[in-house]
């Protein structure tokens, strides 16, 4: 923004780029279906939303079948043969068809989709406007004479559909995302758990990342930034702390030496295994030892 004096500006201009336009609208319906009401099929140039209001419906195409219940959509790609029925109850059912350019309308198609009350109220309104504007083609009902088109009724069509579609796609792009997330955790986890549980297998000997990585089948890296991110620690801190416990519980059996028990988990020396202990435990090895047999308290 420029102040030019005297309080006048020029503004900086955007231009919102169309990522999504519906070109052409071919129909917008409402109907009401009885129990067995049939439907033997067609397919046409047009994308196609199929939305239920009430009841439940089947819908079947040349590849799947789809039963669809109240608040759920379909979205049929141009020239997908359809044909559907009521599922033995009454059905309200909304339908429109449009022309659109758009690659991201694939991520609405090949599945139901449960509406948000957001989008179900767009359907509607797609519904009620595109019925008037389309009024007297594709077998809608023409206008009354008592009734009349209202300012901008296509216009606002077109805006109403495209609106319910890019939100349509932002929420599958959302999901998405989510179950990226949630496969991602899922993965961390698997491999947390695979990572643990050999470096308790392997507890009373020495390992390195390499050995653990290798064995679990990530490297070293993904290793150790996903225990870093899920434990708040090292992979070899992680697995002192396992060894040093489990030296403890050694102790406190009493049954060996502190230098068998040295030999016994694998540590290069007496002095290492000590230096370890007391880094991780804040004592040494032997006044451990004394504490247990005092029996004034044990450390965990």
């Amino acid at each position: 923004m420029k102040d030019l004096g005297k309080g006048l500006v020029t503004l900086q201009a955007s231009v919102p780029q169309e990522e999504l336009r519906v070109s052409k609208l071919y129909s917008a319906y409402a109907y009401y279906y009885a129990p067995s009401f049939v439907f033997k099929g067609e397919h046409h140039s047009a994308w196609e939303v199929y939305y239920v209001n009430a009841g439940e419906v089947t819908v079947e195409t040349d590849v799947t079948t789809y039963v669809l219940s109240k608040g759920q959509f379909l979205v049929h790609k141009p020239y997908e043969f359809h044909r559907v029925h009521a599922n033995n109850v009454s059905c309200s059912v909304y339908v429109f068809s449009f022309d659109c350019d758009c690659e991201k309308l694939t991520l609405l198609t090949d599945k139901c989709i449960s509406a948000t009350t957001k989008q179900s109220r767009m359907i509607m309104d797609i519904v009620d406007e595109g019925m008037l504007f389309l009024a007297g083609t594709n077998e809608i009902p023409a206008l009354s004479e008592n009734e009349k088109t209202e300012f901008a009724c296509g216009q606002l069509t077109k805006l109403l559909l495209e609106t319910f579609l890019i939100e349509a796609i932002r929420t599958q792009e959302c999901n998405g995302d989510t179950q990226l997330r949630n496969e991602t955790l899922n993965s961390e986890k698997t491999l947390l758990q695979f990572a643990k549980n050999f470096m308790q297998e392997n507890v009373c000997r020495k390992l390195t990342l390499e050995e653990i990585s290798n064995n679990i089948g990530y490297s070293v890296p993904h290793l150790c930034a996903v225990f870093k991110k899920n434990t708040g620690m090292s992979v070899i801190q992680y697995f002192i702390d396992l060894r040093i416990k489990k030296a403890k519980e050694l102790i406190a059996e009493g049954n060996m030496t502190l230098k068998e028990i040295s030999e016994h988990m694998d540590f290069d020396t007496l002095q290492y295994f000590s230096t370890q202990f007391k880094k991780t435990t804040g004592i040494t090895p032997s006044q451990y030892a004394t504490i247990i047999k005092t029996k004034k308290y044990i450390i965990v």
